[in-house]
């Protein structure tokens, strides 16, 4: 979030992890920023509407793990990707 705010907070952010793993630093991350009474967090995650997560992740079975921790976020219109 603080990157997204040096960069002047713009409509559009993609948030991007390679090698994401059980997906849980992911899902933290939008779990703790998705706090609506804060017009921050609130911005950033339209950025992330715009912009989409996208993971790196090359093992099925991690990304099956990943889909599981993150699978509440994609009603939020959050765009989930994987590569």
């Amino acid at each position: 979030v603080s990157v997204w705010e040096s960069l002047g907070k713009p409509a559009r952010c993609r948030l991007v992890e390679l090698g994401p793993g059980k997906g849980t630093l992911m899902a933290d991350l939008l779990r703790s920023t998705h706090i609506p009474a804060s017009p921050t967090f609130s911005a950033f995650h339209e950025a992330l509407g715009e912009g989409g997560v996208h993971l790196v992740e090359i093992s099925p079975t991690f990304r099956k793990l990943q889909a599981d921790a993150l699978q509440s976020f994609s009603g939020d219109g959050l765009s989930l990707n994987w590569y």
